[in-house]
């Protein structure tokens, strides 16, 4: 094998091994840092975790991907560490098993990609979702876990049931007539759908008194639902996680 070969497999098994250490990082942070679970949330949190009734677990598949990234970041971290080998070692049989290494490599990345590209997880989170807010949503006002859950999310993520404000016309729990100065009146979506000036449970009057009556894109999030916002949310907490582990990495190599 010629110099210029040599250094350039070592080269390539270098930015290989580094790949895979990155991979791996990703997969730990994924793994053991990201923590949802927590304060009024920690019921729609722990239903994605059952499946809540449709069958799909949503948070077995996000672990199920933090360990497929841990396990490849480790096998491509093997072979870049192989390559380095086979430079030094350039045998037939070496080159030959490196070779197919990669090659199995590659079509392990694609058909892993294939399979992350093809998983409709926002579907299944707003399905689960769906379901639970027929069944167990009680209003605006209630105190049940379930109720409260759904109460601070759409204040905190500023959106509005599972999907859209439709959701709401099939919850089955949740009583639409309301009394006030006029007599009794229909509302189509509860109070925390609307634009508020504070945070739950201490949220305030809505900006605009009608919008639970005639809600629109100015006075409410009636358009968004909850569905994504929750993925939104996971990729937040797993970037504040990775930059927290990058800032005590960095602390370290200081002290």
């Amino acid at each position: 094998m010629k110099p210029v070969v040599k250094c350039l497999l070592v080269l390539n098994s270098i930015l290989i091994t580094v790949l895979g250490a990155g991979l791996t990082l990703v997969g730990v942070i994924i793994k053991f840092y990201t923590e949802l679970i927590d304060g009024y949330l920690t019921p729609i949190i722990k239903l994605l975790s059952a499946g809540g009734g449709t069958g799909a677990d949503i948070w077995t598949l996000y672990n199920m991907n933090s360990i497929a990234l841990l396990a490849f970041g480790v096998a491509v971290i093997i072979s870049g560490f192989f390559g380095c080998y086979v430079a030094a070692c350039p045998k037939k049989q070496t080159v030959t098993a490196y070779m197919v290494i990669m090659t199995v490599m590659i079509m392990l990345q694609i058909t892993s990609a294939a399979f992350i590209l093809t998983m409709k997880v926002e579907n299944e989170i707003k399905d689960t979702l769906k379901i639970n807010l027929v069944n167990m949503y009680y209003g605006d006002e209630a105190k049940d876990e379930y109720s409260s859950a759904w109460n601070y999310a759409m204040v905190e993520f500023s959106c509005c049931g599972a999907e859209s404000a439709g959701d709401f016309k099939l919850a089955i729990n949740w009583d639409h007539e309301k009394t006030g100065d006029n007599g009794t009146y229909t509302v189509t979506v509860p109070v925390t759908c609307c634009k508020l000036p504070g945070k739950y449970p201490g949220f305030g009057e809505p900006n605009n008194e009608n919008c639970t009556v005639n809600p629109t894109t100015e006075n409410s999030y009636y358009q968004q639902g909850l569905s994504l916002a929750i993925l939104v949310a996971v990729s937040m907490e797993m970037k504040r996680k990775r930059n927290k582990i990058k800032q005590a990495l960095v602390d370290e190599s200081q002290d």
